[in-house]
């Protein structure tokens, strides 16, 4: 779903999705998160570059398998608590030009 100039990830989309691990939705207008995101509970690796993202929902401490998050090219400034969630052995690409702040917690 890379490069398709999409805005809305539709709710219920990947919840059910047991069987995929992978999402790339890069190179999109996507400036918010399902409410359901915290569901996505199978994915390891999550791309959301170069979108419109502002943040991140709190409930991406759910995702206990995510081992590689790409959020490089985004509006997000303050990340909160995201490294907290994940597993230490995680692989995290977490390049945000415009990060003002890091607070993990």
């Amino acid at each position: 779903m890379e490069h398709n100039k999409v805005k809305i990830v539709p709710l219920g989309v990947f919840c059910d999705a047991t069987k995929l691990s992978k999402v790339h939705l890069k190179d999109n207008l996507i400036s918010s998160l399902p409410h359901d995101f915290g569901l996505w509970v199978h994915i390891i690796e999550l791309d959301l570059a170069s979108n419109q993202l502002t943040k991140l929902p709190d409930d991406v401490k759910n995702l206990t398998r995510l081992e590689i998050l790409i959020l490089s090219n985004n509006m997000i400034k303050v990340l909160c608590g995201v490294c907290a969630c994940l597993r230490a052995r995680m692989c995290v690409c977490v390049r945000l030009l415009q990060m003002k702040f890091f607070l993990f917690g």
